[in-house]
């Protein structure tokens, strides 16, 4: 399943404060979703990775370690980014106007550079990558 049906979702439930309305889109995602990963989305709509008592839920990265992983991807100063994320008030939400931002820059493509054929973005890679970052440990 691409990950763009499952955002497409996310967006629609964050535009409405309507019970049924939130009700009638779920329903419509979950009737979408295979069944081999109907769990992975149910979870990620949860915004888990795992049921609470296995005590994975949480993806475990701090504030600050997603604003350095950001200004790494798009050569952005941290202050930058730490005052957008200010200013939105929601730090996914001040991510993605970044990476917008960033992707409306000409590519290598613009330059008559050939571009690698991209893989669509899955629901399964997300929650791999996402399970791989909870799982991880170490110093800081």
């Amino acid at each position: 399943m691409r990950y763009g049906l499952l955002s497409k979702a996310y967006e629609q439930l964050e535009s409405t404060s309507k019970r049924l309305e939130m009700t009638d889109i779920l329903a419509q995602l979950f009737k979408d979703t295979p069944i081999d990963i109907i769990d992975k989305v149910i979870f990620l709509t949860q915004g888990k990775l795992h049921p609470s008592w296995l005590g994975l839920d949480v993806i475990g990265l701090a504030e600050k370690s997603l604003i350095k992983t950001v200004a790494q991807a798009t050569n952005l100063n941290e202050d930058k980014i730490s005052k957008k994320v200010i200013k939105i008030g929601d730090i996914g939400s001040a991510f993605k106007d970044i990476i917008l931002i960033k992707r409306k820059q000409k590519s290598l493509a613009d330059f008559g550079m050939k571009k690698k054929a991209k893989q669509p973005l899955t629901v399964e890679k997300v929650y791999s990558k996402l399970n791989n970052i909870a799982k991880a440990s170490g110093t800081g």
